[in-house]
């Protein structure tokens, strides 16, 4: 009867630690949980992030090529300009000439 008490008081303290892991473990699983949680709270809110400044970027993007092509708009007009004015210069060049001509003519 007393080795029976022994093994049973033996029992009752394995169990007792048995409870104790046990209510560790849980405590240690919903600290994991709640990390996971609080990780998938931030990877999503980075996602967030990412998609916005993916799309600045593709804004920025897109504002630069359209800032180049006016660029080379503005180039070709500059040029168009410059012949046109080179023109303009030698027919005046030509009228003076005539007009000289003109006023020795009459002279």
């Amino acid at each position: 009867l007393e080795a029976a008490r022994g093994e049973e008081l033996q029992l009752a303290q394995e169990l007792q630690q048995a409870r104790t892991l046990a209510s560790q473990l849980e405590t240690s699983l919903q600290t994991a949980e709640h990390r996971g949680s609080a990780l998938s709270v931030e990877a999503q809110a980075q996602g967030a992030q990412m998609a916005f400044l993916r799309t600045e970027l593709a804004s920025h993007a897109s504002a630069a090529e359209e800032a180049s092509a006016r660029h080379a708009s503005a180039r070709q007009v500059h040029g168009e300009l410059h012949h046109e004015l080179m023109a303009a210069s030698s027919s005046r060049g030509v009228w003076e000439g005539e007009v000289a001509g003109l006023r020795s003519e009459l002279a």
